[in-house]
């Protein structure tokens, strides 16, 4: 997905005749990998009811600092034996689950308002715009600003 984004941005600069209809082809192609990735990482009918009460409490408490003891004791179960049970059901360890729910939340920020990135980091669990910057751009392969921009296409 971030090679998509990289395709975007450079075809937007680019400003060639096509450029249009071809960042508006890679935009769909990367909203389509999106959606495909997130219906495979979060459809939680799938998984036994502590990871699904597990994933409930992180979608429920994203902007606080969740602690695996936090989550642990939600469920009932040995911090370790949950963090093997989460990443064997879902494939994810429990901060990349969490980072991941954070950043899909921001990306919708950006995109669907005009809050400060600031606010947005903050507002997500992030614990400040450097870090939320560092880890957007880990994760996704452009600043949550670039990523912004993105709608105006």
């Amino acid at each position: 997905m971030q090679l998509l984004l990289k395709k975007i941005i450079a075809e937007k600069q680019k400003r060639q005749t096509g450029s249009d209809i071809l960042t508006k082809s890679y935009f769909v192609e990367f909203l389509i990998a999106l959606l495909r990735e997130q219906s495979q990482s979060f459809e939680t009918n799938k998984y036994p009811d502590e990871i699904i009460r597990v994933i409930n409490y992180i979608k429920s408490n994203y902007m606080h600092r969740i602690r695996l003891w936090e989550l642990s004791n939600q469920v009932h179960l040995e911090p370790t034996y949950l963090s093997k049970l989460f990443l064997k059901h879902t494939g994810y360890n429990i901060t990349k689950f969490i980072i991941k729910h954070r950043l899909l939340v921001a990306k919708e920020q950006l995109l669907e308002t005009d809050n400060k990135i600031e606010e947005i980091a903050i507002s997500t669990g992030f614990c400040d715009l450097h870090h939320f910057s560092k880890v957007f751009r880990a994760y996704e392969g452009i600043s949550p600003s670039q990523y912004r921009n993105m709608k105006k296409l």
